[in-house]
């Protein structure tokens, strides 16, 4: 039962380290507020794009 637990937190984990990644890579290293919301329409251009991978993450996200 824990096991699985674990499982979850570490996909968990590693979707969080990666998109944190991205957004640094995408931003330059300016990791402030407009660096945020600057992600944060990147996003909504991203769920246009590419719905239901956007939207699976961000539901991975907001379950964390």
């Amino acid at each position: 039962e824990w096991q699985g637990q674990w499982y979850y937190l570490g996909v968990t984990v590693a979707l969080l380290g990666l998109s944190l990644c991205f957004l640094k890579l995408y931003t330059f290293g300016m990791f402030d507020d407009k660096a945020l919301l600057k992600a944060e329409t990147m996003d909504e251009k991203l769920e246009g794009w590419q719905g239901d991978r956007a939207l699976r993450r961000g539901s991975s996200l907001a379950a964390s």
